[in-house]
Protein backbone atom coordinates (compact mmCIF):
# COMPACT_ATOMS: atom_id res chain seq x y z
CA UNK A 1 0.00 0.00 0.00
CA UNK A 2 1.31 3.49 -0.48
CA UNK A 3 1.63 6.02 1.81
CA UNK A 4 -0.31 9.46 0.65
CA UNK A 5 1.62 12.09 0.56
CA UNK A 6 1.48 15.43 2.91
CA UNK A 7 0.47 17.71 0.71
CA UNK A 8 2.46 21.05 1.15
CA UNK A 9 1.32 24.42 -0.43
CA UNK A 10 4.15 26.98 -1.62
CA UNK A 11 1.19 29.65 -1.50
CA UNK A 12 1.41 32.33 -1.04
CA UNK A 13 4.55 32.59 -2.02
CA UNK A 14 5.97 35.83 -1.82
CA UNK A 15 7.23 37.39 -5.14
CA UNK A 16 8.76 40.65 -5.15
CA UNK A 17 10.38 43.65 -7.63
CA UNK A 18 14.00 42.43 -7.94
CA UNK A 19 14.99 46.38 -8.91
CA UNK A 20 13.45 47.44 -5.72
CA UNK A 21 13.87 44.53 -3.07
CA UNK A 22 12.14 44.70 0.90
CA UNK A 23 14.79 42.88 2.43
CA UNK A 24 17.45 44.22 4.91
CA UNK A 25 20.44 45.31 3.44
CA UNK A 26 23.02 41.79 3.80
CA UNK A 27 20.89 39.27 5.39
CA UNK A 28 21.73 36.48 2.27
CA UNK A 29 24.02 33.95 1.80
CA UNK A 30 22.97 33.50 -2.11
CA UNK A 31 21.03 35.04 -4.27
CA UNK A 32 19.91 32.71 -7.01
CA UNK A 33 18.03 33.62 -10.45
CA UNK A 34 16.87 31.48 -13.10
CA UNK A 35 15.71 33.24 -16.32
CA UNK A 36 14.16 36.52 -14.52
CA UNK A 37 17.18 38.84 -15.17
CA UNK A 38 16.03 39.21 -18.91
CA UNK A 39 12.76 40.48 -18.38
CA UNK A 40 13.68 43.54 -15.45
CA UNK A 41 13.71 46.90 -16.91
CA UNK A 42 16.89 48.24 -15.33
CA UNK A 43 18.92 45.44 -15.23
CA UNK A 44 21.86 47.29 -13.66
CA UNK A 45 19.62 48.54 -10.49
CA UNK A 46 18.22 45.02 -10.17
CA UNK A 47 22.63 44.18 -9.83
CA UNK A 48 22.65 46.81 -7.06
CA UNK A 49 19.96 45.34 -5.10
CA UNK A 50 21.04 41.98 -5.34
CA UNK A 51 24.61 43.11 -3.90
CA UNK A 52 22.53 45.39 -1.18
CA UNK A 53 20.69 42.02 -0.13
CA UNK A 54 23.92 39.86 0.01
CA UNK A 55 26.13 39.50 3.27
CA UNK A 56 29.50 40.71 2.82
CA UNK A 57 30.73 37.17 1.85
CA UNK A 58 27.73 36.64 -0.92
CA UNK A 59 27.46 35.38 -4.04
CA UNK A 60 24.88 35.93 -6.93
CA UNK A 61 24.27 33.00 -9.61
CA UNK A 62 22.13 33.88 -12.38
CA UNK A 63 21.18 31.87 -15.63
CA UNK A 64 19.48 33.56 -18.32
CA UNK A 65 19.57 34.34 -22.29
CA UNK A 66 22.89 35.20 -22.78
CA UNK A 67 24.42 36.79 -26.13
CA UNK A 68 27.62 35.06 -26.14
CA UNK A 69 28.82 36.83 -29.19
CA UNK A 70 28.56 39.98 -28.16
CA UNK A 71 29.96 42.66 -25.72
CA UNK A 72 26.69 44.84 -25.06
CA UNK A 73 23.88 42.99 -24.66
CA UNK A 74 20.74 43.62 -27.20
CA UNK A 75 18.58 46.25 -25.38
CA UNK A 76 14.55 45.01 -26.73
CA UNK A 77 12.26 47.33 -24.92
CA UNK A 78 12.71 50.36 -22.00
CA UNK A 79 10.18 51.46 -20.15
CA UNK A 80 9.80 55.28 -21.25
CA UNK A 81 7.45 56.79 -17.71
CA UNK A 82 4.39 54.54 -17.93
CA UNK A 83 4.56 52.89 -21.17
CA UNK A 84 6.86 50.79 -22.68
CA UNK A 85 8.54 51.54 -25.94
CA UNK A 86 9.87 48.29 -28.21
CA UNK A 87 13.43 48.62 -29.43
CA UNK A 88 13.09 45.44 -31.66
CA UNK A 89 10.31 43.53 -32.41
CA UNK A 90 8.91 42.73 -29.00
CA UNK A 91 9.39 39.12 -27.79
CA UNK A 92 8.03 37.22 -25.16
CA UNK A 93 8.88 34.06 -22.83
CA UNK A 94 7.02 31.73 -21.10
CA UNK A 95 4.95 32.58 -17.81
CA UNK A 96 3.12 30.21 -15.56
CA UNK A 97 1.27 33.21 -14.26
CA UNK A 98 0.50 34.78 -17.69
CA UNK A 99 0.34 31.52 -20.18
CA UNK A 100 -1.16 33.16 -22.91
CA UNK A 101 0.99 36.30 -23.11
CA UNK A 102 4.21 35.63 -21.78
CA UNK A 103 6.82 37.79 -19.99
CA UNK A 104 8.25 40.59 -22.08
CA UNK A 105 12.25 40.98 -22.97
CA UNK A 106 13.76 44.32 -21.71
CA UNK A 107 17.34 42.92 -22.55
CA UNK A 108 19.54 39.61 -23.37
CA UNK A 109 22.74 40.66 -21.16
CA UNK A 110 26.28 40.31 -23.50
CA UNK A 111 29.23 40.27 -21.79
CA UNK A 112 29.25 43.39 -20.74
CA UNK A 113 27.46 42.23 -17.58
CA UNK A 114 30.72 41.18 -15.87
CA UNK A 115 31.92 44.92 -15.50
CA UNK A 116 28.49 46.08 -14.85
CA UNK A 117 27.96 43.73 -11.69
CA UNK A 118 31.67 45.16 -10.74
CA UNK A 119 30.11 48.37 -10.91
CA UNK A 120 27.05 47.10 -8.47
CA UNK A 121 29.55 46.79 -5.87
CA UNK A 122 30.34 43.11 -6.69
CA UNK A 123 34.62 42.31 -6.39
CA UNK A 124 34.28 39.71 -9.10
CA UNK A 125 31.76 38.54 -11.47
CA UNK A 126 32.13 35.73 -14.71
CA UNK A 127 30.69 33.56 -16.94
CA UNK A 128 30.86 29.87 -15.98
CA UNK A 129 30.33 27.72 -19.18
CA UNK A 130 29.08 24.59 -17.92
CA UNK A 131 28.67 21.72 -20.86
CA UNK A 132 27.94 17.60 -19.79
CA UNK A 133 26.21 15.33 -22.07
CA UNK A 134 26.44 12.30 -19.23
CA UNK A 135 24.79 14.86 -16.87
CA UNK A 136 22.15 16.59 -19.40
CA UNK A 137 24.29 19.94 -19.26
CA UNK A 138 23.64 20.43 -23.10
CA UNK A 139 21.79 23.94 -24.42
CA UNK A 140 20.24 24.80 -27.51
CA UNK A 141 22.35 26.94 -29.43
CA UNK A 142 26.26 25.48 -27.98
CA UNK A 143 26.74 22.58 -25.91
CA UNK A 144 26.23 23.77 -23.05
CA UNK A 145 25.01 26.40 -20.68
CA UNK A 146 26.52 29.87 -19.41
CA UNK A 147 25.94 30.79 -15.68
CA UNK A 148 26.44 34.02 -14.34
CA UNK A 149 28.39 34.24 -11.44
CA UNK A 150 29.13 37.19 -9.08
CA UNK A 151 31.01 37.67 -5.74
CA UNK A 152 30.87 40.34 -3.06
CA UNK A 153 34.56 38.96 -1.56
CA UNK A 154 36.07 38.12 -5.43
CA UNK A 155 36.83 34.67 -3.94
CA UNK A 156 35.05 32.18 -6.10
CA UNK A 157 36.87 30.18 -8.28
CA UNK A 158 35.33 29.54 -11.72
Amino acid sequence: MLKQRKKISLFPTPHQDIQALSFQDGIFDLVLSNDVFEHVPDLDKALWECGRVLKPDGFLIATFPFSFNREDGIKKAVLDGNSVKYLTEPEYHGNPMSPEKGSLVFEVPGWDLVERAKRADFSDAAYVFNCSASHGILGPDLAGVFVFCASKTGQFAP
